[in-house]
């Protein structure tokens, strides 16, 4: 089990794609910014997939940045080490790694600046353990690049 985060494209919103969609999908942004079919047809549903995942625009399935963060275990050590300080990294031990397994769900636009402060001061975080901070390093580069995405198309960060 992993910790998987991303940040999706506005490429349909801007015209930006390469094959039109079927004009009998009905398309809608689902919470997280990803694009969605708003259907309940299987058949219909795959096709969507199939033209999100490589025909839509160049992004495969829509995703401009994508991190793996972690397994469980990196996951928990990191929420370890940022656990001795719980008042600077409120969001990201409370919607980040606050499981190294969730999924389905983000973090809203309007929490990005916040969460983008919080990811900064990880450059001064001092580690319990310091064999963990590479980790928190590695940590705070992958989550400035997908805040960096994220505020410039401004679309949660999705898990």
């Amino acid at each position: 089990m992993t910790l998987d985060a991303a940040v999706y494209c506005d490429c349909f919103a801007k015209g930006l794609i390469k094959e039109s969609p079927s004009t009998l999908w009905q398309l809608t942004y689902a919470p997280d910014g990803s694009l969605t079919c708003d259907s309940e047809d299987l058949e219909t549903l795959l096709a969507f997939d199939a033209w999100w995942l490589d025909r839509a625009c160049e992004h495969k399935g829509g995703v401009v940045v994508h991190h793996y963060l972690g397994n469980i275990a990196l996951i928990n050590c990191l929420r370890e080490e940022l656990k001795t300080d719980v008042k600077r990294y409120p969001l990201l031990l409370e919607r980040v790694l606050y499981s190294g397994t969730h999924a389905g769900d983000y973090i809203p636009v309007e929490l990005l600046e916040s969460l983008s402060e919080e990811v900064k001061r990880l450059v001064l975080h001092e580690c319990r353990e310091k064999k963990n901070a590479a980790y928190v390093h590695h940590f705070q580069e992958q989550m400035m690049e997908l805040l960096q995405a994220a505020m410039r198309l401004q679309k949660p960060i999705s898990f």
